[in-house]
């Protein structure tokens, strides 16, 4: 089975930039759809709309006005959306159903590799993820938590 789909995989960046030339595309019509995107390629899709039509200004037939700052607010967002639908395909594709449950005991290591345990509050089945609560984190004590890709979960034996 191949790996999950990450940010940084070239098939999604590129949908990223995609979704993001779809999003301004209509502001002006005298950018074509290759030259939004050369411009988000040179100059980054992150930050808030207003620091991206700052960087980008030089370049556009019109001054940016509120509008495009709006539009400009979700570019970014457009990578993580690039990155879900990557992510429920490959779900989709190699059939995953994660197997464990909600209230079961796991583990996992965050992302520095430090052991982590806590308890399934729900289960996002289209991404195979699951939404922990880290035992000690009292910013979820009234639900919610951590999402986690079901491969990186080990249900907690000593619990079962």
């Amino acid at each position: 089975m191949s790996q999950r789909p990450t940010y940084s995989d070239p098939a999604v960046q590129e949908r990223g930039l995609d979704l993001a030339v779809e999003l301004v595309a209509e502001w002006s019509d005298e950018i074509t759809a290759s030259e939004w995107k050369e411009l988000f390629q040179r100059h980054g899709m992150g930050g808030n709309g207003y620091e991206l039509a700052r960087r980008i200004d030089h370049a556009l037939p019109n001054t940016p006005d509120a509008e495009l700052v709006a539009l400009l607010d979700d570019v970014e967002g457009c990578r993580w959306r690039a990155h879900e639908e990557a992510v429920k395909q490959w779900v989709a594709e190699h059939d995953i159903k994660p197997d464990l449950g909600v209230g079961q005991r796991v583990h996992w290591s965050d992302a520095i590799g430090e052991a982590k345990t806590g308890t399934i509050w729900a289960i996002d089945a289209p991404t195979a993820r699951y939404i922990i609560k880290p035992d000690g984190d009292d910013r979820f004590a009234n639900g919610g938590g951590h999402l986690i890709a079901y491969e990186r979960v080990t249900a907690d034996e000593a619990s079962a």
